[in-house]
């Protein structure tokens, strides 16, 4: 079932807003991927004092630069909101092939990372160390979530935004589901 903006609006997901023309607004793609990942059961014990969200890029794509910075400044706008009660905090994460990305992540204590466009020939090392580290992926990219390169999306379906849970991708990432978000998703089995 499609996540409409009026069900978000009346099941407290979001604040009602206005209908996005060239994709999930930022501020309200950061504030749906909060609230989803609020009801993953597994979040609390695997994070520390806080939740801190990745946002993985590829310096050199400037799609892949923008939407980091714009969805970085939006979880930034969010930061007086808690998850599981912690705070959250969002960090850029620079693709960089010299870089072991799993030491990278456990050094800046990353519990979920959120994927930019134009990481398509990086998504199998992202992946990979999603899993064994047991951090959920989330992004805008629908294709990385239906191919299962991320858990969680946030689409436009019918020109409103939608959440497209993988929910094979998000099990083997350690992520925990509660069934009430999963009954607003579309879910990908």
């Amino acid at each position: 079932m499609r996540i409409t903006t009026a069900l978000l609006a009346a099941t407290g997901l979001i604040a009602p807003m206005a209908r996005a023309t060239d994709g999930v607004p930022p501020d309200l793609e950061a504030a749906i991927l909060a609230r989803a990942l609020a009801y993953d059961r597994s979040l609390s014990s695997s994070a520390g004092d806080e939740v801190t969200i990745g946002v993985i890029s590829l310096p050199e794509d400037p799609a892949s630069r923008r939407q980091s910075e714009a969805i970085l400044e939006a979880f930034k706008e969010l930061s007086g909101r808690t998850i599981q009660g912690l705070p959250l905090r969002a960090v850029a994460v620079p693709w960089d092939a010299e870089l072991d990305l799993k030491d990278t992540l456990v050094g800046l204590e990353i519990d979920a990372l959120y994927l930019t466009p134009g990481l398509d020939e990086q998504l199998d090392a992202i992946t990979t160390a999603a899993q064994e580290l047991g951090r959920g992926t989330l992004t805008s990219v629908e294709m990385y979530v239906r191919n299962g390169d991320a858990a969680l999306g946030v689409v436009l379906s019918g020109g409103r935004p939608s959440l497209l849970v993988n929910l094979p991708t998000a099990r083997e990432e350690g992520m925990d589901l509660n069934s009430a978000v999963l009954k607003l998703a579309e879910v990908i089995r």
